[in-house]
């Protein structure tokens, strides 16, 4: 499940040098990730 997720960031890191907005999301999520480690 952990290699899902991973490979699921993986991708939006790729699409975040093209779209500003996952770039966003992918910080949003990191600093609830950050809060809440039990999130995965």
């Amino acid at each position: 499940m952990r290699i899902f997720i991973f490979a699921i960031f993986y991708v939006l890191m790729r699409l975040a040098h093209h779209i500003p907005f996952i770039t966003q999301m992918i910080k949003d999520t990191a600093r609830l990730l950050a809060k809440s480690p039990s999130a995965l």
